[in-house]
């Protein structure tokens, strides 16, 4: 755990199994630093595990802070001890791998990612109609050969011309962007190469269609590429921090822009001299995934989000690039009520250049 505060932190943490909970750890952590506990299983905990025997439990870890402030912190997953390993088996169930993350040893070495595996990438509420073997036919492989989730419309139009709703949307459909097909040579390119050496057909060049040859797969728009690459550099690199962080389904946004005209912060055009010298006006094409779900909690209790950032523009810039990005402050909240508006309309206006914090949206301003 890493203490995030100006003060030492303190409090106990305990692990649940199964419905049964651990005895206390308590712990003590300076300001700004990390440090490691280890959470004893009980007697009856080892029992339930031991009579699941290659199924996973529902684990879940309650950390409860009182100082410098009282808060819960609480992360959901699974446990397991693994069955016989002279017959393992499939440890993920294509259809509905279901379960929660694993930050054991050999995840690497699986063929989905996290994101895919967290519940079938997404479980359906009493609300939705869509099942989550509908969801997972928009997945998408990565540049290292794993299922991750996909971009997917609100609506799903099943074979018989019948629909369900999943209930959530993820923005835009980025195959509407410019640039589209140029940000899926690049993942081919990068799936092509040292280490992940992956076999890539070329289906259709100008539409962005490539095709994985060992899981018969096209690729895509990835959803949690980051965060898998981060689990797999805090597993390579077991002396230093063992910083994870996954993010669901629902949360992952993308956004198209197509021939944005570049303004400066009097509001005029931006120009560069072109080829024979005349000025002409900046316009860039984008393609963006960001992370940040309205839909739970987890924005107001982790501030790391996953972003993808693809941009070229008319100057010859060009951008590809995969980020865990910082949104404010950990444990920063602010207001939409007292965010400093400014702008020639009361119903769009424009964040200061400036802010670089949380904003919330909070009932009584909404």
């Amino acid at each position: 755990m890493t203490c995030v505060s100006s003060k030492t932190c303190k409090g106990s943490a305990s692990i649940t199994v199964g419905g049964k909970t651990s005895a206390k750890t308590s712990f003590s952590i300076l300001p700004k630093q990390l440090k490691t506990y280890r959470l004893t299983l009980s007697a009856a905990q080892l029992a339930a595990l031991n009579g699941a025997k290659g199924s996973a439990l529902g684990a879940r870890i309650t950390a409860a802070v009182t100082a410098p402030l009282r808060l819960q912190v609480i992360g959901s997953g699974s446990l397991e001890i693994p069955a016989d390993p002279t017959d393992p088996g499939d440890p993920v169930d294509p259809v509905d791998p279901g379960g929660g993350h694993d930050h054991g040893d050999g995840d690497d070495e699986s063929p989905y990612s996290h994101a895919y595996r967290e519940g079938a990438s997404w479980t359906p509420s009493e609300y939705d109609t869509c099942t989550a073997a509908e969801h997972n036919e928009y997945a998408v492989i990565g540049p290292d050969g794993k299922l991750y989730p996909g971009w997917h419309p609100p609506v799903h139009e099943r074979a018989d011309g019948t629909t369900c709703a999943f209930g959530h949307e993820h923005g835009d459909d980025p195959r509407n962007s410019d640039i589209y097909a140029w940000a899926m040579e690049q993942y081919a390119a990068e799936a092509a190469a040292a280490p992940n050496n992956r076999e890539i057909v070329t289906v259709d060049k100008a539409a962005g269609e490539y095709l994985d040859v060992a899981t018969d797969r096209a690729l895509g728009l990835p959803f949690g590429y980051g965060s898998e690459r981060l689990t797999e550099y805090s597993n390579a690199n077991p002396t230093g921090p063992n910083v994870h962080r996954h993010e669901d389904d629902p949360g992952h946004k993308v956004i198209v822009s197509n021939n944005q005209k570049l303004r400066d912060g009097s509001n005029t055009a931006i120009k560069f001299p072109n080829t024979f010298g005349a000025p002409t006006e900046l316009a860039c094409d984008y393609l963006m995934k960001m992370h940040q779900g309205s839909h739970s909690n987890d924005p107001t209790k982790n501030n790391t989000h996953e972003l993808f950032y693809a941009v070229q523009c008319n100057d010859g810039t060009k951008i590809f690039a995969t980020t865990m990005t910082n949104y404010g402050n950990a444990n920063e909240l602010h207001s939409s009520c007292t965010r400093p508006f400014s702008g020639v309309s009361p119903h769009r206006p424009r964040c200061p250049q400036s802010a670089r914090i949380c904003r919330a949206a909070m009932a009584g301003c909404a």
